[in-house]
């Protein structure tokens, strides 16, 4: 990841900058128009251990272009670059308020501190926190011809080991900006 994102790669992997006991991270990547591989989407999920019941997690996504461009034409005469025009990450649980966060956040850009770090949010619309009851989510729309970078934290509470399980969502969009 550091090679591929440098300075936004995973930020606060310092067992100091995170309350808790590691448990564990987990990880995955979206190829973005697998069949054309135009951008990519790598995500992670870091899991702190706060009591019995109690889990901290520190959610990190980023999108980036794999500089080609989409041809609109089949003669290749009218080509443009591509860019992000949304991100979005989210876990959600089975039962209602297992989820919490200590704050939302929304911003139309600029350096925003996000789970205890600093992130660069590209120009557009980027909000962090719960959706509702079930699902916590980190977003941004837009339209970015660069590196889109989400961060997000959440408390995450279980009554039984039934419950402990949650469901982990990615998505994104890439496109071009046409004079039409």
């Amino acid at each position: 990841m550091r090679e591929a994102y440098d300075e936004v790669a995973i930020p606060g992997l310092e067992t100091k900058s995170l309350a808790g006991d590691f448990v564990g991270a987990y990880t995955r990547q979206e190829v973005i128009v697998p069949d054309r591989r135009f951008a990519v989407q790598d995500a992670a999920i870091l899991v702190h251990r706060l009591d019995e019941t109690r889990y901290r997690l520190r959610l990190w996504s980023a999108g980036r272009l794999l500089k080609k461009n989409y041809e609109v034409d089949p003669w290749g005469h009218y080509k443009k670059e591509l860019a992000f025009t949304r991100l979005e990450q989210g876990i959600s649980v089975k039962h209602n308020d297992n989820l919490s966060t200590n704050r939302s956040i929304s911003t139309s850009g600029g350096h925003v501190d996000v789970a205890g770090e600093v992130v660069t949010i590209p120009d557009g619309y980027y909000n962090a926190g719960l959706a509702d009851n079930v699902r916590y989510r980190s977003r941004w729309e837009g339209f970015h011809a660069g590196t889109v970078t989400l961060l997000g934290a959440c408390k995450v509470s279980f009554t039984s080991a039934e419950e402990q399980q949650l469901e982990w969502e990615i998505s994104n969009g890439v496109g071009i900006r046409t004079p039409f």
